[in-house]
């Protein structure tokens, strides 16, 4: 018995679409996809992200991530850098392999776990000092753990002035990975602090100082 195909008269049997069609089909998905940009991919609601993001992390709000991040790859510092080394090598060496090690480790993996984790664009550019991805960002990086790490060196050595005297050779609070990660944190985010207060009253003032759109229906 032959088969039937499909036409007019019988509409129930559908027509096995060709090689040539199927490789016209593949070609137009993989089209769409590499010309897909923000003015033509469709909007997704909260409630379909939520399907496909890990529910216990999403009740987490951002900054108490941010912050857990940042203190504990901080303190994880102290401990393979200046516990691990700190019998080989001492004094102002340590302390430049500690914060040359901080900077590099901030900029190539700590921001990048920011920018992996985010929901929204540029969501956890506040909590970096420089959230460009940029090859001067590992050198501004590198700098700028050398002065946390000098503070935080200070600032240990004021604490063990302060309860044994300026004469005393006894260390009274010794570094460990808890309190250096402590101190790490507050002084980077003082320097954040400042640094998106900065932000806000320059486009404040540049808002400020844009000229008002004319209101063209009042005149008619």
């Amino acid at each position: 018995m032959a088969k039937k195909k499909f036409d007019n008269k019988n509409p129930q049997y559908t027509r096995t679409p060709t090689t040539a069609e199927r490789s016209d089909l593949k070609t137009d998905v993989v089209e769409k996809l590499v010309t897909a940009d923000e003015s033509n991919v469709p909007e997704v609601g909260a409630e379909e992200v939520k399907k496909y993001t890990s529910k216990g992390l999403d009740k987490i709000p951002s900054w108490i991530k941010a912050l857990f991040l940042k203190f504990w790859f901080n303190g994880a510092m102290c401990f393979f850098f200046l516990w691990g080394l700190g019998n080989v090598i001492g004094g102002w060496d340590i302390i430049l392999v500690l914060a040359l090690a901080s900077g590099a480790v901030t900029d190539l993996l700590l921001n990048n776990i920011f920018r992996f984790i985010e929901k929204s664009p540029k969501e956890y550019n506040k909590w970096m000092m420089f959230p460009q991805k940029k090859l001067w960002t590992l050198f501004a990086n590198l700098g700028y753990a050398i002065v946390l790490v000098l503070l935080v060196a200070y600032t240990y050595n004021g604490i063990n002035i302060a309860i044994n005297g300026p004469d005393s050779d006894k260390v009274a609070v010794a570094v460990e990975p808890f309190l250096y990660g402590l101190l790490y944190l507050v002084y980077d985010l003082i320097f954040i602090g400042c640094r998106n207060l900065m932000g806000k009253i320059i486009r404040d003032a540049k808002a400020k100082n844009q000229p008002k759109p004319t209101d063209t229906t009042s005149e008619q």
